[in-house]
């Protein structure tokens, strides 16, 4: 099992693996979140074989009745092991970030029980990761 630090410095691995190419677009395109993810997911797939990996999907929040959408999710379909949760950002904005960390513990660790949850600003320019574990599902230093 990783460490949340181990599966920060993997996460940045990955990231620094995305094809520049990803962020190349005709003047009538622009590039978006979910186009990011799904390329980050597609290179996460293969580093976690045992989880299934699942990108713009709705899950609904009891609490309010209406749908969330992670940008990316690791867990065991039909089973409660629900391993990461991601929020990808294709820039730094600090306010942004800050409201994808509320929502990963507000929503992801309090009503799904992710084990960690990644903020992930992916761009031409930069890959940074930063990975929070959810003190609910922490056992010890190790998930």
């Amino acid at each position: 099992m990783l460490t949340r630090i181990e599966l920060q410095e993997k996460l940045a691995r990955i990231g620094g693996r995305a094809p520049k190419g990803i962020f190349r677009f005709s003047d009538g395109t622009r590039a978006t979140e979910w186009n990011t993810a799904h390329h980050f997911a597609v290179l996460l797939r293969p580093e976690f074989p045992d989880y299934d990996c699942d990108f713009d999907i709705s899950k609904v929040h009891e609490a309010s009745g209406c749908y969330r959408r992670p940008d990316i999710v690791l867990h065991r379909r039909g089973t409660p092991d629900n391993f990461l949760v991601i929020e990808m950002k294709m820039d730094g904005d600090p306010k942004k970030k800050a409201a994808d960390e509320i929502k990963i513990r507000e929503i992801w660790f309090a009503n799904y029980h992710y084990q960690f949850g990644a903020t992930i600003v992916l761009n031409e320019r930069e890959c940074s990761v930063s990975v929070e574990q959810n003190p609910r599902t922490r056992s010890d230093a190790k998930a």
